[in-house]
């Protein structure tokens, strides 16, 4: 909550100068103002292609919240196509993780749902030396966030299968 209005605060204000916080500042400048490209974005946008083209058909299982979608639906299949649109990070939410993982420097990464692993590799790719945990509840999702990491040839990675709570004092 206290970060939307940050983001409400920012777009609001006419520049980065306006912003009076040092640490606020830095990160204005180090995360949402950096035009950067790194090496990454170029293989996941491969990535992205694949599943963005993939009609595949598998089976998906909701063990959160709740999808609108398929609660309504008694098919639960849909095509990778389908579910990379739904629910994957976007390209712009994947560059701003990856800049803030190097902004923080993070030594260790947990992702709850790691869904097709888009997310994973902008968050496991921006600091190889870090450690990457990703939970998700999905064998069917477990299977293509190892696919995505395999094909990007990361390394350092876990991607725990089961509900959320089951691995929190293990991780933490």
């Amino acid at each position: 909550w206290r970060f939307s209005q940050f983001i409400i605060f920012y777009v609001r204000s006419k520049n980065i100068y306006h912003l009076h916080h040092s640490f606020v500042y830095e990160f204005c400048q180090k995360v949402l103002e950096d035009q950067r490209n790194f090496y990454i974005f170029g293989d996941i946008e491969v990535v992205r292609e694949r599943y963005r083209h993939n009609h595949t058909f598998v089976t998906q299982e909701d063990h959160g919240a709740g999808n609108p979608i398929l609660n309504k639906s008694s098919n639960k299949c849909r095509t990778v196509s389908q579910i990379y649109k739904r629910s994957s990070s976007t390209r712009l939410k994947g560059y701003i993780l990856t800049r803030i993982v190097l902004f923080v420097k993070a030594k260790k990464i947990i992702e709850l749902g790691t869904n097709l692993g888009i997310g994973s590799a902008h968050l496991h790719g921006a600091l190889r030396s870090s450690i990457f945990v990703g939970i998700e509840a999905s064998k069917t999702f477990v299977e293509f966030t190892e696919r995505t990491l395999n094909t990007l040839h990361l390394s350092n990675y876990q991607i725990k299968h089961g509900n959320f709570d089951e691995y929190f004092k293990d991780i933490l």
